[in-house]
């Protein structure tokens, strides 16, 4: 804003010099000058002032992502609902640990299968035999 007042006062300035002082130039001048006490009083004018402070809440109240959200905090606000929540959730907790614990069991069971087939030689002997020397004609 103070920029397009300086270039309104340049024009002026080349009018006036061009043609002379006229009334209505004057009259330009005035307007100008007191355009640019008005642009230099808002440069230092405290904002916060003309409009007053804007309190900012901490935490401000998140509304609902969709409409489906707000049924969903009401059903749970009912003790009979939410009861019959909590029971559906242990059921399904409980079904997903049994499933892990048997999981689990089977590959416990692997390993030690994997493990024991390691350990056994496949072209060894289960059986240790020593072999003696018989000497014809000696009895023992």
């Amino acid at each position: 804003m103070s920029a397009a007042i300086d270039a309104l006062a340049t024009r002026i300035s080349v009018c006036e010099h061009g043609q002379g002082a006229t009334e209505e130039v004057t009259t330009l001048k005035s307007t100008i000058a007191m355009l640019r006490s008005y642009v230099d009083q808002l440069k230092f004018t405290d904002m916060s002032m003309i409009f007053g402070m804007v309190e900012i809440p901490d935490v401000p109240k998140m509304p609902p992502a969709t409409i489906g959200d707000e049924g969903r905090v009401e059903e749970a606000a009912d003790p009979e609902s939410e009861a019959e929540t909590n029971k559906e959730i242990l059921e399904v907790a409980e079904e997903a640990s049994y499933d892990g614990l048997t999981e689990t069991e089977d590959i416990m069971v692997d390993v030690v299968v994997h493990a024991s087939l390691a350990n056994t030689p496949l072209d060894a002997p289960s059986v240790v035999v020593v072999p003696f020397e018989v000497t014809p004609g000696t009895e023992a």
